[in-house]
């Protein structure tokens, strides 16, 4: 698809699980995904690519020492897809700006 500079693309999280090929989704449905404390500090130092479609963090994020204290029972830790409740649809959701881990699901969740 075609955008023009500046634009913003949406797309369903059901048609992004549906168009991954198995062994990625494979991946994404036995994951999950930790997103760092404080997480709009965190980034507050990285940049926008050029065209602005991506955020490039690596090597820019703040120190995590350096962000005000937080404890254990505040980590967010979300499943990579979730079940709508009332279709039972299932739909990639993740949120790349923040995210600071990817795991295996674990048996706590």
């Amino acid at each position: 698809m075609d955008i023009a500079p500046g634009a913003t693309a949406m797309v369903a999280g059901s048609r992004a699980l549906q168009v991954l090929n198995p062994e990625l989704r494979e991946v994404v449905l036995n994951s999950r995904i930790e997103y760092a404390h404080h997480a709009f500090q965190w980034m507050s130092t990285a940049r926008s690519t050029r065209l602005g479609h991506l955020i490039e963090t690596e090597d820019r994020e703040m120190p995590l020492d350096t962000l005000p204290p937080w404890t254990e029972d505040e980590i967010c830790i979300y499943p990579m897809v979730w079940t709508n409740p009332m279709t039972g649809e299932k739909s990639l959701q993740i949120h790349g700006q923040g995210a600071f881990n990817l795991s295996e699901k674990q048996t706590r969740w």
